[in-house]
């Protein structure tokens, strides 16, 4: 309940009054008619303040809005990588589709793994987060297959296979590894590169047996 308003000069509780023609709109039992101030518009302090607080509450919502909508998302760093390329051959000749994987030797939280796949001229160009961006600096253990289908290798070459890739069973049908999984554990493959950093790295030529 709205307590009642006093009386200005004897603090008596007013009574209610039609609002006359002398500006009078309550009584009081002692003094009789009471003229009541009218309320008094805010000042421009006021206004200010109520102006900032609006434009801040309206910064806070930009922000907030920024950060989940276009803030890049979060999760480990990627690495600086530096453009590197290099050649693999296989008895002298350009081991074209074979692939190679780069295994970084220091531990690391973060997992990424250097690719790629050597082309007709016995080139290759190693991709890790985007298609031939690179590799990170670094030492690395190398891995290589050379999938074929079954029946692309002659008798001579399915003799010389291990037991153990005699078939690898894949998607797109049953292959094995045309070097008979001599490279493709990283371990005990031999094979060891090293990437510096700053400007374009050519790995030593890669000589498959």
């Amino acid at each position: 309940m709205t307590a009642p308003d006093l009386c200005p000069r004897c603090h008596t509780p007013l009574e209610p009054r039609a609002h006359g023609p002398g500006g009078t709109d309550a009584e009081c039992p002692r003094c009789g008619p009471v003229a009541l101030a009218e309320p008094k518009p805010p000042d421009g302090n006021v206004r200010l303040r109520r102006l900032g607080l609006v434009l801040l509450v309206m910064i806070a919502a930009n922000v907030l809005a920024y950060a989940f909508f276009f803030a890049p998302p979060r999760g480990p760093r990627l690495r600086p990588v530096f453009a590197t390329r290099g050649k693999v051959f296989y008895q002298g000749q350009p081991a074209a589709g074979a692939e190679i994987f780069l295994l970084p030797e220091e531990a690391s939280e973060d997992r990424y793994q250097p690719y790629g796949q050597v082309q007709d001229d016995g080139s290759v160009v190693l991709s890790t987060y985007y298609k031939h961006d690179g590799a990170p600096a670094g030492r690395y253990k190398v891995r290589v297959l050379w999938l074929v289908p079954r029946g692309a290798l002659d008798a001579g070459q399915s003799a010389k296979l291990p037991p153990e890739a005699q078939a690898v069973a894949l998607a797109g049908g049953t292959k094995v590894d045309k070097l008979g999984e001599r490279y493709a554990d990283p371990e005990t493959s031999g094979l060891r590169v090293e990437i510096k950093p700053g400007a374009p790295d050519e790995l030593p030529t890669i000589e498959l047996k």
